[in-house]
Protein backbone atom coordinates (compact mmCIF):
# COMPACT_ATOMS: atom_id res chain seq x y z
CA UNK A 1 0.00 0.00 0.00
CA UNK A 2 1.34 3.05 -1.27
CA UNK A 3 0.15 6.32 -0.19
CA UNK A 4 1.53 9.54 -2.30
CA UNK A 5 1.65 11.81 1.07
CA UNK A 6 4.07 9.45 3.12
CA UNK A 7 7.57 9.47 2.83
CA UNK A 8 8.87 6.75 0.27
CA UNK A 9 10.81 4.80 3.06
CA UNK A 10 7.70 4.07 4.52
CA UNK A 11 5.88 1.28 3.24
CA UNK A 12 2.21 0.35 4.64
CA UNK A 13 0.43 -2.78 4.93
CA UNK A 14 -3.15 -3.80 5.06
CA UNK A 15 -3.89 -6.37 8.17
CA UNK A 16 -7.19 -7.18 8.60
CA UNK A 17 -8.32 -9.72 12.16
CA UNK A 18 -11.86 -10.46 13.27
CA UNK A 19 -13.66 -12.48 15.72
CA UNK A 20 -13.89 -15.68 13.54
CA UNK A 21 -10.26 -15.63 13.18
CA UNK A 22 -9.91 -16.62 16.71
CA UNK A 23 -12.75 -19.57 16.70
CA UNK A 24 -12.08 -23.42 16.11
CA UNK A 25 -14.90 -24.47 13.98
CA UNK A 26 -15.06 -28.70 14.13
CA UNK A 27 -18.71 -28.83 12.20
CA UNK A 28 -18.09 -30.19 8.50
CA UNK A 29 -21.35 -28.20 7.51
CA UNK A 30 -19.73 -24.88 8.95
CA UNK A 31 -17.91 -22.17 6.43
CA UNK A 32 -15.42 -19.76 7.20
CA UNK A 33 -15.69 -16.32 7.61
CA UNK A 34 -19.17 -16.95 9.24
CA UNK A 35 -21.58 -20.16 9.84
CA UNK A 36 -25.57 -20.04 8.75
CA UNK A 37 -26.03 -19.34 12.53
CA UNK A 38 -23.63 -16.40 12.48
CA UNK A 39 -25.78 -13.21 13.13
CA UNK A 40 -22.85 -10.80 13.34
CA UNK A 41 -19.16 -10.47 13.28
CA UNK A 42 -16.31 -8.20 14.63
CA UNK A 43 -14.17 -6.61 11.94
CA UNK A 44 -10.45 -5.33 12.45
CA UNK A 45 -8.56 -3.32 9.76
CA UNK A 46 -5.18 -1.91 10.38
CA UNK A 47 -2.58 0.08 8.47
CA UNK A 48 0.54 -0.61 9.51
CA UNK A 49 4.58 0.05 9.62
CA UNK A 50 6.84 -2.60 9.79
CA UNK A 51 6.47 -2.22 13.51
CA UNK A 52 3.84 -0.95 14.78
CA UNK A 53 -0.24 0.23 13.63
CA UNK A 54 -1.20 4.13 12.70
CA UNK A 55 -4.52 3.68 11.26
CA UNK A 56 -6.86 1.59 12.77
CA UNK A 57 -11.14 0.29 11.78
CA UNK A 58 -13.40 -1.27 14.01
CA UNK A 59 -16.82 -2.92 13.04
CA UNK A 60 -19.52 -4.64 13.05
CA UNK A 61 -20.91 -6.70 10.11
CA UNK A 62 -24.98 -7.11 11.01
CA UNK A 63 -26.41 -10.16 8.94
CA UNK A 64 -29.73 -8.32 8.49
CA UNK A 65 -31.36 -11.49 6.97
CA UNK A 66 -30.58 -13.49 10.08
CA UNK A 67 -31.58 -11.18 12.22
CA UNK A 68 -35.79 -10.83 13.21
CA UNK A 69 -35.26 -7.49 14.40
CA UNK A 70 -31.88 -5.54 13.61
CA UNK A 71 -32.82 -2.73 16.60
CA UNK A 72 -33.41 -5.14 19.34
CA UNK A 73 -30.52 -7.05 18.37
CA UNK A 74 -27.95 -3.82 18.56
CA UNK A 75 -29.85 -3.30 21.72
CA UNK A 76 -27.10 -6.23 23.33
CA UNK A 77 -24.11 -5.09 21.50
CA UNK A 78 -23.34 -1.21 22.82
CA UNK A 79 -24.95 2.09 23.15
CA UNK A 80 -23.92 3.66 19.99
CA UNK A 81 -24.81 0.73 17.77
CA UNK A 82 -28.55 0.51 19.65
CA UNK A 83 -28.67 4.32 18.81
CA UNK A 84 -27.52 4.49 15.35
CA UNK A 85 -29.77 1.28 14.20
CA UNK A 86 -32.68 2.73 16.27
CA UNK A 87 -32.35 6.51 13.91
CA UNK A 88 -31.89 4.38 10.83
CA UNK A 89 -34.89 2.61 11.17
CA UNK A 90 -36.94 5.70 11.95
CA UNK A 91 -35.73 7.29 8.61
CA UNK A 92 -36.82 4.03 6.96
CA UNK A 93 -33.45 2.97 6.22
CA UNK A 94 -33.46 -0.57 7.35
CA UNK A 95 -37.47 -1.36 5.91
CA UNK A 96 -36.81 -5.18 4.07
CA UNK A 97 -36.27 -4.56 0.23
CA UNK A 98 -39.75 -4.89 -1.87
CA UNK A 99 -39.20 -5.45 -5.33
CA UNK A 100 -42.05 -3.67 -6.28
CA UNK A 101 -40.84 -0.22 -5.33
CA UNK A 102 -37.25 -0.54 -5.83
CA UNK A 103 -34.68 -0.61 -8.97
CA UNK A 104 -32.54 -3.23 -10.44
CA UNK A 105 -29.75 -1.54 -8.45
CA UNK A 106 -30.99 -1.00 -4.88
CA UNK A 107 -32.16 -5.31 -6.03
CA UNK A 108 -28.51 -6.18 -6.83
CA UNK A 109 -27.62 -4.27 -3.61
CA UNK A 110 -30.02 -5.92 -1.22
CA UNK A 111 -28.85 -9.34 -1.83
CA UNK A 112 -25.93 -8.75 0.52
CA UNK A 113 -27.78 -8.49 3.78
CA UNK A 114 -25.34 -7.03 5.91
CA UNK A 115 -25.63 -3.82 7.36
CA UNK A 116 -21.95 -2.27 8.45
CA UNK A 117 -21.83 -0.22 11.69
CA UNK A 118 -18.67 1.82 11.90
CA UNK A 119 -17.34 1.33 15.64
CA UNK A 120 -13.43 3.20 15.62
CA UNK A 121 -10.88 4.91 13.09
CA UNK A 122 -8.19 6.27 14.29
CA UNK A 123 -4.91 7.86 12.80
CA UNK A 124 -2.07 8.44 14.74
CA UNK A 125 -0.93 11.88 15.43
CA UNK A 126 1.96 11.95 13.23
CA UNK A 127 0.60 10.29 9.93
CA UNK A 128 -2.36 12.31 9.88
CA UNK A 129 -3.24 14.83 6.78
CA UNK A 130 -1.69 12.13 4.53
CA UNK A 131 -5.20 9.84 3.26
CA UNK A 132 -5.10 7.37 5.45
CA UNK A 133 -8.32 7.94 6.88
CA UNK A 134 -9.86 8.70 3.62
CA UNK A 135 -7.94 5.19 2.13
CA UNK A 136 -9.68 3.31 4.02
CA UNK A 137 -13.32 4.85 4.04
CA UNK A 138 -13.37 4.48 0.32
CA UNK A 139 -11.92 0.81 0.13
CA UNK A 140 -13.94 -0.45 2.79
CA UNK A 141 -16.48 -1.98 0.91
CA UNK A 142 -14.28 -3.55 -1.14
CA UNK A 143 -12.29 -4.68 1.35
CA UNK A 144 -15.24 -7.14 2.98
CA UNK A 145 -16.03 -7.79 -0.67
CA UNK A 146 -13.07 -9.31 -0.90
CA UNK A 147 -12.31 -10.58 3.03
CA UNK A 148 -15.77 -12.01 3.80
CA UNK A 149 -17.95 -11.88 0.23
CA UNK A 150 -20.71 -9.11 1.62
CA UNK A 151 -21.29 -5.91 0.00
CA UNK A 152 -22.45 -3.62 2.75
CA UNK A 153 -26.10 -2.24 2.11
CA UNK A 154 -25.74 0.62 4.30
CA UNK A 155 -22.70 1.43 6.85
CA UNK A 156 -23.39 3.59 9.81
CA UNK A 157 -20.93 5.49 12.16
CA UNK A 158 -21.60 8.15 15.18
CA UNK A 159 -19.13 11.30 16.46
CA UNK A 160 -18.08 9.91 19.23
CA UNK A 161 -14.45 11.25 19.59
CA UNK A 162 -12.70 9.04 22.53
CA UNK A 163 -8.98 9.46 23.91
CA UNK A 164 -6.39 7.22 21.70
CA UNK A 165 -3.28 5.35 23.77
CA UNK A 166 -1.23 4.11 20.47
CA UNK A 167 0.61 1.25 20.87
CA UNK A 168 2.64 -1.29 18.53
CA UNK A 169 -0.96 -3.53 17.75
CA UNK A 170 -4.21 -2.25 17.79
CA UNK A 171 -4.83 1.08 19.85
CA UNK A 172 -7.38 1.42 23.11
CA UNK A 173 -9.94 3.55 23.19
CA UNK A 174 -11.01 5.47 26.44
CA UNK A 175 -14.31 8.29 26.52
CA UNK A 176 -12.37 12.00 26.94
CA UNK A 177 -13.97 14.20 29.28
CA UNK A 178 -16.97 16.14 27.72
CA UNK A 179 -17.05 19.73 26.54
CA UNK A 180 -13.49 19.54 26.69
CA UNK A 181 -11.34 21.22 23.76
CA UNK A 182 -9.78 17.95 22.28
CA UNK A 183 -13.37 17.04 22.44
CA UNK A 184 -14.74 19.49 20.30
CA UNK A 185 -11.80 19.35 18.00
CA UNK A 186 -12.21 15.70 17.24
CA UNK A 187 -16.15 16.01 16.77
CA UNK A 188 -15.12 19.04 14.33
CA UNK A 189 -12.39 16.58 12.48
CA UNK A 190 -14.78 13.63 12.69
CA UNK A 191 -17.57 15.26 10.85
CA UNK A 192 -15.54 16.65 8.20
CA UNK A 193 -13.97 12.95 7.33
CA UNK A 194 -17.55 11.50 7.70
CA UNK A 195 -18.97 14.23 5.31
CA UNK A 196 -15.53 14.63 2.75
CA UNK A 197 -16.31 10.40 1.83
CA UNK A 198 -19.84 10.50 1.48
CA UNK A 199 -21.71 9.76 4.58
CA UNK A 200 -25.02 11.82 5.24
CA UNK A 201 -25.80 12.86 8.68
CA UNK A 202 -29.18 11.27 10.08
CA UNK A 203 -31.51 14.92 10.91
CA UNK A 204 -29.75 16.60 13.67
CA UNK A 205 -28.43 13.17 15.48
CA UNK A 206 -24.42 12.75 15.55
CA UNK A 207 -25.37 9.44 13.14
CA UNK A 208 -23.77 9.52 9.67
CA UNK A 209 -25.01 6.79 7.20
CA UNK A 210 -23.19 6.03 3.37
CA UNK A 211 -25.20 3.47 0.81
CA UNK A 212 -22.03 2.19 -0.30
CA UNK A 213 -23.74 1.88 -3.95
CA UNK A 214 -24.19 5.23 -3.99
CA UNK A 215 -20.53 6.57 -3.96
Amino acid sequence: MKLSAVPDDIELCLHIDDDHRHMQYFGTDEDYPDSDDDEMNTVRVSIETDTETIGYMELYLLYEDRIDNIVMFADGIAGDVYRAMSTLEENGLLEPFDPDNDSVLDMLDSFSGVIVHLNYIAVRDDFRNKGIGGWLFRNLPKILSRNYGVKPRIISTTICPQSISWGKSEPSFLQPDENSPADEAMRILMEKLFVKNGYQRLNETEHFYVKPSSL
